[in-house]
């Protein structure tokens, strides 16, 4: 089984190091996800998926990480700004993966509907 307190010792001993990973990760993984959604006009959903489940798996590290903080009773602004990164990269990566071929047949749509629009004018 594994032991939650020393992942949360390890996580405080080397708290920088996890921060200077985690962040830029979290952010690029996300600006990867939505990347990948947005500009290929056929996306693989496998990659959206891939880049997404990453992206998630490293914002929940990085909320385990302020929750080892809290846990000892340090709660200062880094931590709640840690937190919302970590909950907007988390929640954007699953709106990527969950609604993915709903949003992509909208945008679709919508692209092709102001095409017509402006070649009318």
């Amino acid at each position: 089984m594994y032991n939650i307190i020393a992942f949360f010792e390890f996580s405080r001993n080397n708290c920088v190091s996890f921060c200077a990973v985690l962040v830029p990760a979290n952010l690029l993984l996300t600006i990867i996800t939505w990347s990948l959604f947005f500009l290929m006009p056929k996306v693989n959903y496998g990659w959206v998926a891939f880049s997404s489940l990453l992206g998630n798996t490293l914002s929940l590290i990085l909320i385990l990480h302020v929750v080892s903080w809290w846990t000892v009773g340090v709660v200062e602004a880094p931590s709640f700004i840690l937190v919302f990164l970590g909950g907007i990269c988390l929640t954007l990566n699953l709106l990527a993966m969950i609604f993915a071929e709903k949003l992509q047949s909208f945008l679709r749509t919508y692209l092709k509907t102001n095409r017509e629009i402006n070649l009318l004018t």
